[in-house]
């Protein structure tokens, strides 16, 4: 299976084959088993500074900002963010 890619939007987050990234979008990939992409700093957000070539793209961090890593903190999401009533677990309810 592939990563699965998504872009930043006015609106949220959406899914976008990795080959259609552009320089200058903000992106994020998730493992097959939905598990975020992170750096060695724990960055799951990149941008995109130069075309992809392949499977390979040259980007650079876009780290969380001090009101997002206050909410996440918190055991609250960030609307657009991953969560797991997004994810399914609000699934039939109303």
């Amino acid at each position: 299976m592939t990563r699965r890619c998504e872009i930043a939007t006015p609106t949220g987050w959406r899914v976008i084959p990795f080959a259609e990234l552009i320089v200058g979008m903000i992106f994020r990939l998730f493992e097959p088993d939905g598990s975020p992409v992170v750096d060695a700093e724990g960055v799951s957000r990149f941008r995109v500074v130069a075309p992809p070539v392949g499977d390979r793209i040259e980007t650079e961090p876009v780290p969380e900002t001090d009101a997002e890593r206050a909410v996440r903190e918190q055991g609250s999401y960030w609307p657009g963010d991953a969560s797991p009533w997004r994810e399914g677990m609000g699934r039939g309810l109303r």
